[in-house]
């Protein structure tokens, strides 16, 4: 058992730390982000991850019309994923592009 002196100097110490914590604690969640930044951030995320799925869809595409053994269906399955693998990518392509242009316009950035 503690003696009593030192109980109150416990509860006097644990209360005066809690203040103290209380009194410094500051978070801080990064820096501030203008709406520009917010909008070009997730654009690039979007664009990259559309970029990795339109070459795996071209990669799979390649496969079927490789390994079609003659089939006209396989073979133009085949040849649809690459088609649409490359014209995602342009589309994806264009629309940064356009987005980009409009928020230098709007932002100056």
């Amino acid at each position: 058992m503690l003696p009593l002196a030192h109980s109150y100097w416990l509860l006097w110490n644990t209360s005066t730390r809690r203040a103290k914590a209380m009194e410094t604690l500051t978070v801080d969640i990064g820096p501030e982000l203008e709406p520009a930044d917010i909008v070009s951030n997730l654009i690039s995320v979007l664009d990259s991850t559309i970029v990795y799925v339109a070459v795996a869809t071209f990669i799979v595409g390649a496969f079927l019309y490789t390994t079609s053994g003659g089939k006209d269906d396989r073979k133009s399955m085949g040849k649809d994923f690459m088609v649409g693998a490359v014209i995602g990518v342009v589309i994806v392509k264009g629309a940064k592009t356009i987005l980009n242009l409009t928020m230098y316009f709007i932002y100056g950035t």
